[in-house]
C-alpha cells in the first residue's frame, strides 16, 4: 500500500488488524501517526484519518483508559469541525460516547456541552428523534449536578419531540420519574416509571440497556417507600434484561444492580445477604479480584463512582457485623479510589459536587473509627478521626492552593497557562456581569477543562492526590492546638490536639438544634447590629454561655498556647472570642468572662491548606500598601476612614493610596509587590452569582482576578464590612474575600464577620499594627489588640462584643516585620545639617 501511495487503505487495514486483538495490538493503532510516510491530502485519507480517531478513542476506553480516550474523542472531534466530511455521523461516532467518557467521570461541565453540541446539529438536521434524546441526556446531566427544576424542564421540552411510541419518550418519562422520587412526588413518580416500562419494553439492544434503567428507577422508588423487597425484585428484573440482550456486556450497569440490591438488604437488616452483592459488584468492577476472602488491593482500583458505592456499601456492612476493623480498611479503599476519580475531574464545579459526596463517607469513617477508640482506647484510632474530618473539608481550596502556587511557578514559561488565565478571567467576568451569553460560557468552560488536562498531563505535580493519609501533627508549632469540627448529617464531631495527637472527642447528637441556636446566635446578636446586646445583655450572656457550653464545655484553656479553630458549617460564622466561659453573669460587662480573655484563637479552613500555607516562602518583602476610600460618592469625607489613615501614618512607613490614586491597576501593583496590603474601603457581594467584591475608585476588584501570581502579600488586613463573611458551601466553608485570598496562596488575611463599626476600626487597627511592629505574631497582634481594646474603653456598651470580636485572623503564625515612619523632627534636623554644610562649603569657597 505504500508502494501505491494508498494511505487510507493502509490506515483501515491497520484498524482491521488491532480490531482482531485489541489487546495485544493497541499500540499499532496509536503509532499510526509516527508511522506514516506522508501527510493527508485527499477526502479519503480525511475521511480514514477521523475514523482511526474515533477507533483509538474507542479502543483505549475498551481497555479501560478512559482519559485516553476521551483525549483520542476529543482530537477527532476537534478535526472533524476542521475537515467536516460529508456524510458523516458525528454523533453516534463522537459526541455520543465523548459525553458518555465526560459522564463517567463526573465532569459534568463538559459533558452538558458535548449534549449542546449534539442538540444543535439535531436541530439543524431537524431529527426530533435526536433533539429528544440529547434533551433526555441534558436533563439526567442536570439531574446529577442537583438542580432538579432545570432538569425537568429539559426532560419536558424533550417530550415535545418524541413521539407518543417513540422509545425515547420511555427515557424521558424514566428521568422524569427519577426526579420526582428525588423531590418525593411517589405518586407521580410511580405513574410516569410504570409509563415508561410499557412504552420501553422491546427486543431493541439500544432500547433494552433504557428498559434496564427503568426497572433500576422501579427499584429505587420502592426502596425510597421503604418496600425493600419490592426493590429487590425490581433489580432483579434489571439483571434479567442485562442477561439477556448483552450477554456479558453493560458490566458497569451490572455492579451497579449489585450495589442497589445489597444496599436494599442492608435496609432489611440483611448484611450477611448484603456483603455478597457487594462483593460481586467489586469482582465485577476489579477484574483482578477473585480471593474475597482479602481485600482489593489499593493500586487496582481507578476513578469510579460505582466502584466507590460499592466499597461504601461493604464498610457498612462490615460495621454491622461487628468487624469494625475491616470496615475502616474498606472505607480506606474507597477514599482512594475517591482521590483517583478527583484528579481526572476537570471542572472544578464538578470537584465541589464530588467533595459533599464524600462527606457522608467521611462521617460513616469517623463513627467506625470512634467505635474502635471507644473498645480499644487506643489513641491511633482518635487520630485517624482527624484525619478522616480533614478528608471532608476544604478541598476544593488546598488544591486552589496548590494550582495557583504551581502556576505561578511556569508562568512565563508555559503559553498554555496564559491561556487558561485568559479563560478563568472571562468566565468570571461574564458570570459576574450576568452577561447573556451562555453558549459562549459553556465553550470557553469546555476549553478549559481541555487545557487543564493538557497541564496536568504536562505537570503531574499539578495532580497531587488530596487524599489524607496523615494529618502530620508533629509539624504544629510546639504552643499550638488544633481545635477542629467536623458537622455530618447525622452528628456532629469536635476534636482537640496538639503535636503528641487528638486529646479529646466530643461528639454532639442534636445538630439541629445546635444549627439553629447558631444561626440565631449570629444573626440576632452581631448582622443585624448591637441594638439586642446592648437593650439585653443578660439574655446575650446566656445565650453565648449556652453555645459555649455545647460545643467546648470543661475545655481547659493554657495562656502560653495559640489555638486554631478548625471550623464547619454554621461555626465559620460564630465569633469565638465573644462566647463566655462562667455562668454567672455580671453586671460590669468589663468583668465578663470572655474567651478571648483565656485563649488567642486564629482560624483556618482545614489543617491541610493551612499547613500548605506554611510551605510557601517568605518572599521577603518587608514594605506596607495602604488602599483608603476616604470620601464616599458624593465627595463627603468618611471620618472614621480619614482618622484610620491619620494613625497609622504615624505608626507604619509605606505607601497610602488614596480615592483617585485608590485604583484597580494600583492595587494590582501591591499585590505583586508589597509585603502587607491593607485595604479600608467597602465590600460587598456582587452579580448574581454573589461574588465578594472590593470596591475601589475605578471599579470592583473580584477575586476571580487573585491567579497564579509569582509574588503574593505575607498578610492582607481587609478594614471593611463583612469581608470574613459569604455564603456557605458545605465541605468547604464560608466563600468570603478571606477564602478568595487564602486560594490564591496569601498566608494570612485579617478580616471582618460583620458590619464592624467605622469608628470603632480606626481606633482598633492602630492597636494591631502597633502589636505587629513590637514583633508580635499576627494572630496574637490580634488578640492583642481586642485586649488592648476591653480595658481601655470607658463607655459599657463600647465593651460588648459587636464592637470588637468582629475581626478574625484566618492563616498561619508569622511575624511581619514593619518599618516605622521617620519622625517629623529628625527631617528638621536633617534639613538643618544640610543646610549647615552648604553654608560650610559656601564660606569655604569665599575664602
Amino acid at each position: 500500500m505504500q508502494r501505491a501511495d494508498d494511505l487510507s487503505g493502509w490506515l483501515y487495514a491497520r484498524m482491521e488488524y488491532v480490531a482482531a486483538d485489541p489487546v495485544a495490538r493497541i499500540a499499532v493503532l496509536m503509532d499510526c501517526k509516527k508511522d506514516a510516510w506522508r501527510v493527508i491530502r485527499t477526502d479519503e485519507d480525511y475521511l480514514a484519518w477521523l475514523d482511526l480517531l474515533v477507533n483509538q478513542g474507542y479502543y483505549q476506553l475498551y481497555l479501560g483508559n478512559i482519559l485516553q480516550s476521551i483525549q483520542c474523542y476529543e482530537q477527532a472531534y476537534s478535526f472533524y469541525k476542521q475537515v467536516l466530511p460529508d456524510p458523516y455521523d458525528v454523533e453516534d461516532h463522537i459526541l455520543k460516547p465523548l459525553g458518555n467518557n465526560y459522564t463517567r467521570l463526573g465532569d459534568y461541565e463538559s459533558a452538558l456541552y458535548i449534549q449542546e453540541q449534539m442538540l444543535s446539529l439535531a436541530l439543524h438536521k431537524k431529527d426530533n428523534s435526536l433533539i429528544a434524546a440529547a434533551y433526555a441526556n441534558m436533563a439526567v446531566l442536570r439531574r446529577s449536578q442537583g438542580e432538579w427544576i432545570n432538569a425537568t424542564a429539559l426532560a419536558k421540552l424533550g417530550l415535545q419531540y418524541a413521539g407518543d411510541k417513540a422509545p425515547v419518550r420511555g427515557l424521558l418519562l424514566n428521568t422524569l420519574a427519577d426526579l420526582a422520587t428525588a423531590r418525593g412526588s411517589y405518586d407521580s413518580a410511580r405513574q410516569l416509571n410504570i409509563a415508561a416500562i410499557k412504552l420501553l419494553r422491546s427486543t431493541n439492544p439500544d432500547v433494552a440497556y433504557w428498559l434496564e434503567s427503568a426497572y433500576v428507577q422501579a427499584g429505587q422508588l420502592a426502596a425510597a417507600t421503604d418496600n425493600n423487597r419490592a426493590a429487590i425484585q425490581q433489580y432483579q428484573l434489571a439483571l434479567q434484561v442485562i442477561e439477556h440482550h448483552f450477554k456479558g456486556g453493560r458490566q458497569r450497569e451490572t455492579a451497579n444492580v449489585y450495589v442497589l440490591m445489597g444496599r436494599a438488604l442492608l435496609e432489611q437488616n440483611k448484611p450477611e445477604l448484603a456483603e455478597q452483592q457487594y462483593l460481586q459488584a467489586l469482582k465485577i468492577l476489579l477484574p483482578r479480584y477473585r480471593n474475597t476472602t482479602q481485600l482489593p488491593l489499593e493500586h487496582w482500583l481507578y476513578g469510579e463512582y460505582i466502584l466507590q458505592d460499592a466499597l461504601e456499601g461493604l464498610a457498612r456492612t462490615y460495621h454491622l457485623l461487628g468487624n469494625s476493623q475491616r470496615a475502616l480498611s474498606v472505607i480506606d479503599l474507597c477514599f482512594a479510589a475517591a482521590a483517583k476519580l478527583r484528579n481526572e475531574f476537570a471542572g472544578m464545579d464538578s470537584r465541589r459536587l464530588q467533595q459533599q459526596e464524600n462527606r457522608r463517607r467521611v462521617e460513616l469513617a469517623m463513627r467506625i473509627a470512634y467505635s474502635l477508640y471507644k473498645t480499644s482506647g487506643q489513641i491511633l484510632y482518635a487520630n485517624r478521626m482527624l484525619q478522616y474530618a480533614e478528608q471532608g473539608k476544604a478541598q476544593w481550596l488546598l488544591e486552589e492552593i496548590r494550582r495557583n502556587v504551581g502556576y505561578a511557578a511556569m508562568h512565563d514559561k508555559d503559553s498554555l497557562f496564559h491561556r487558561m488565565q485568559q479563560l478563568e478571567q472571562a468566565i468570571a467576568y461574564s458570570k459576574r456581569e450576568a452577561l447573556n451569553n451562555a453558549d459562549i460560557i459553556s465553550s470557553m468552560e469546555y476549553e478549559m477543562s481541555g487545557l487543564q488536562r493538557k497541564l496536568q498531563q504536562r505537570y503531574p505535580a499539578l495532580l497531587q492526590s488530596n487524599r489524607v493519609t496523615s494529618t502530620q501533627l508533629n509539624d504544629l508549632p510546639e504552643n499550638t492546638e488544633v481545635i477542629t469540627c467536623f458537622a455530618g448529617e447525622k452528628q456532629w464531631f469536635l476534636l482537640e490536639a496538639d503535636r503528641q495527637g487528638v486529646k479529646v472527642i466530643r461528639i454532639i447528637d442534636s445538630i439541629t438544634d445546635l444549627q439553629a441556636q447558631c444561626r440565631y446566635f449570629v444573626q440576632h446578636y452581631f448582622k443585624e447590629g448591637p441594638g439586642a446586646m446592648i437593650n439585653d445583655p443578660h439574655t446575650y450572656y446566656k445565650d453565648a454561655y449556652k453555645l459555649y457550653t455545647t460545643l467546648l464545655k470543661n475545655k481547659q484553656w493554657q495562656p502560653t498556647r495559640q489555638y486554631l479553630f478548625l471550623t464547619d458549617d454554621v461555626l465559620g460564622y460564630v465569633p469565638f472570642d465573644a462566647l463566655v466561659t462562667d455562668s454567672l453573669y455580671r453586671a460590669d460587662i468589663g468583668a465578663w468572662p470572655f474567651l478571648v480573655k483565656q485563649a488567642s484563637i486564629s482560624y483556618a479552613y482545614s489543617l491541610l491548606s493551612w499547613q500548605q500555607l506554611r510551605k510557601r516562602k517568605d518572599t521577603g518583602t518587608k514594605s506596607f500598601t495602604g488602599f483608603f476610600i476616604t470620601h464616599d460618592s458624593s465627595s463627603r469625607a468618611i471620618p472614621a476612614v480619614v482618622e484610620e489613615q491619620r494613625q497609622l501614618k504615624e505608626i507604619i512607613s509605606g505607601k497610602y493610596k488614596e480615592n483617585k490614586a485608590a485604583t484597580l491597576q494600583s492595587l494590582e501593583q501591591a499585590l505583586q509587590q508589597t509585603g502587607v496590603l491593607h485595604i479600608s474601603t467597602h465590600a460587598g457581594l456582587y452579580g448574581v452569582h454573589h461574588e465578594p467584591v472590593l470596591e475601589l475608585t475605578d471599579g470592583n476588584f473580584a477575586l476571580s482576578s487573585l491567579t497564579a501570581r509569582l509574588h503574593a502579600p505575607q498578610l492582607v488586613v481587609l478594614s471593611a464590612c463583612r469581608t470574613a463573611d459569604g455564603w456557605l458551601m458545605q465541605g468547604e466553608g464560608v466563600q468570603s474575600l478571606s477564602w478568595g485570598f487564602a486560594a490564591a496562596g496569601i498566608p494570612g488575611v485579617v478580616a471582618g464577620l460583620w458590619n464592624v463599626n467605622d469608628a470603632g476600626a480606626a481606633t482598633f487597627m492602630p492597636h494591631f499594627y502597633a502589636n505587629l511592629r513590637e514583633g508580635q505574631e499576627v494572630g496574637m497582634a490580634l488578640h492583642t489588640a481586642k485586649i488592648q481594646w476591653l480595658q481601655q474603653q470607658t463607655s459599657p456598651v463600647l465593651q460588648l462584643p459587636y464592637y470588637w470580636s468582629g475581626w478574625v485572623y484566618m492563616g498561619i503564625p508569622q511575624t511581619i516585620s514593619l518599618t516605622a515612619p521617620t519622625p517629623v523632627y529628625w527631617w528638621i534636623a536633617g534639613g538643618a545639617v544640610v543646610l549647615l554644610l552648604i553654608f560650610f562649603l559656601f564660606y569655604s569657597y569665599k575664602k
